[in-house]
């Protein structure tokens, strides 16, 4: 399933029609209307799904009389092939029933094709894709509503029940005048509340990544930096090294960007059961516009069916390691915020390398178009951090 691009990108937009004029009609009007897109099209619906469906649309214009049948017959086909478009209807039967049963079918809008000009199919195109998008952030709402009501009913229960009965034993304890046993039952529910605690955090942060980004330009290496000096304390725990390599400067909110290094690179130490785990940062050669930026760990890897599922809330590939499911889904909010995407690539020789796109620096409103990577040089400054003396 391929998601929409981000905002201010140039929209991808889907004409399905029979009709050579028309598609030519309906080409110069979006031609003359000013707006940022790329045109696809096609006379039938099976054509455009053999010739498109594979490809990432915002928008379907999607012409009601077809050689196949009515354009209504085939919206389950079309909602298929591209389930995150728009679609607006565009005929000459401009019948009540019509626009009634085309709405019923969940098309986003309607348009006569005597009423198309320049201005008109700007508007329809704008609001369609806008009210698409806006149903798709709340469809998204919903489902982490639901995750969060699972995890509230287990993750947390758990904790509170074990807080509940710790609290009866050190009762006990006291009563019969064993304070050991009450200084080891106090001491795990400590480790316990920590343990909520830190969910708790994780959870109201996940929730906070709802607003814009604040973006200015900043040093990346230096973000990288700052996510370091936070999880120094485990590095040096497993005995680690993170390197950061040279890293160029990008627009972007540095706090959400720390977060984004942090959660990659404790995700790098988690899932490593090697002497030395290592995490090593550097950058690509991106789309003109964007830094390609990878955090690649020697960790014990990621299987192909599970590259997409991983950035899911609250999924956990693998059993037996702490944690919310939160982390990687947190760092796909951030980067998509930011406009850019992020996917994940087996290491060259173990592990898993995480990659993410981020707007260059000298960009006011971040990226135009989607990227591509090239592992090419890197760009920029950076340094290299260890763990403890002996670890070097």
């Amino acid at each position: 399933m391929y998601s929409s691009r981000p905002e201010g990108e140039a929209l991808s937009i889907l004409l399905i029609d029979d009709d050579e004029g028309d598609r030519f009609t309906i080409d110069r009007a979006l031609r003359r209307s000013g707006l940022s897109y790329q045109l696809l099209e096609a006379d039938d619906r099976a054509p455009a799904v053999e010739a498109h469906g594979e490809l990432p649309v915002d928008l379907v214009l999607l012409d009601y009389n077809l050689p196949g049948g009515e354009s209504l017959s085939s919206m389950e086909e079309i909602r298929r092939a591209w389930p995150r478009a728009a679609i607006v209807l565009t005929t000459g039967e401009g019948t009540d029933d019509v626009v009634a049963a085309a709405f019923r079918n969940g098309v986003a809008d309607y348009i006569g094709k005597a009423d198309i000009s320049a201005r008109s199919i700007r508007r329809v195109t704008e609001n369609a894709v806008a009210a698409q998008r806006m149903q798709l952030q709340l469809d998204n709402q919903r489902a982490e509503l639901k995750s969060f009501a699972h995890i509230l009913a287990h993750d947390v229960k758990g904790p509170v029940r074990s807080i509940k009965m710790l609290s009866e034993w050190i009762s006990e304890s006291i009563d019969t005048g064993q304070p050991e046993n009450a200084r080891a039952d106090l001491a795990q529910m400590v480790k316990t509340v920590s343990r909520l605690d830190a969910l708790v955090t994780t959870l109201e942060e996940h929730l906070r990544l709802g607003k814009e980004p604040a973006r200015e330009v900043m040093r990346i290496a230096e973000l990288a930096q700052d996510a370091v000096d936070n999880l120094q304390a485990d590095i040096r725990a497993r005995n680690a090294r993170v390197e950061i390599g040279m890293l160029p400067q990008a627009f972007c909110d540095g706090p959400q960007i720390t977060q984004l290094f942090q959660n990659l690179i404790a995700n790098g130490l988690k899932f490593s059961e090697a002497d030395m785990p290592t995490v090593r940062i550097a950058t690509h050669t991106g789309e003109e516009g964007l830094h390609v930026i990878s955090v690649s760990d020697n960790g014990i890897g990621i299987s192909p069916e599970y590259s997409e599922k991983i950035f899911e809330p609250f999924k956990r590939m693998h059993t037996g390691y702490e944690g919310t499911g939160l982390g990687l889904a947190t760092c796909r909010k951030i980067v998509t915020r930011h406009g850019g995407r992020i996917w994940c690539e087996p290491g060259r020789d173990e592990g898993t390398s995480f990659f993410f796109s981020l707007p260059d620096a000298a960009l006011d409103n971040g990226p135009s178009r989607q990227h591509f990577v090239d592992n090419n040089g890197a760009v920029g400054g950076g340094e290299l951090f260890r763990g403890p003396p002996q670890a070097i």
